[in-house]
């Protein structure tokens, strides 16, 4: 039964949250900041699992479907790609020629969208 009552309070960002995504298998909560940080935490315990950091505010976060791989997005104009088992950058996705606002993976992992303030979305 659904009550509507507050479950858990995750503190340990030092600027807003811009962003939130669950992990797909649902054990993580994702969020970024604009402390220029993005926190994995425990949706068990609301501990820090891992921290992820850019140059400039991470305004989105994504899942990819499978789980593996999880996207920033930040107000320094680059998207960072890592895996989620080991905290590993993958790689920085730069083309961008404003902040970046949004980011969402296709449902077969084959692309993403990336959105800015300069009304541009690119795959």
């Amino acid at each position: 039964m659904n009550t509507g009552a507050e479950i858990r309070t995750f503190k340990g960002h030092k600027k807003w949250v811009s962003s939130v995504a669950f992990s797909p298998d649902g054990n993580i909560l994702a969020s970024a900041s604009a402390d220029k940080t993005a926190i994995f935490w425990n949706l068990t315990t609301g501990e820090i699992l891992d921290t992820f950091k850019h140059d400039d505010e991470i305004r989105s976060i994504a899942f990819s479907p499978s789980g593996d791989i999880f996207a920033t997005g930040s107000n320094d104009m680059s998207i960072k790609l890592w895996l989620v088992g080991n905290k590993e950058q993958l790689c920085i996705l730069r083309g961008h020629a404003n902040d970046i606002r949004y980011i969402a993976f296709d449902p077969t992992e084959k692309l993403l969208a990336s959105s800015s303030y300069n009304n541009d979305i690119i795959l």
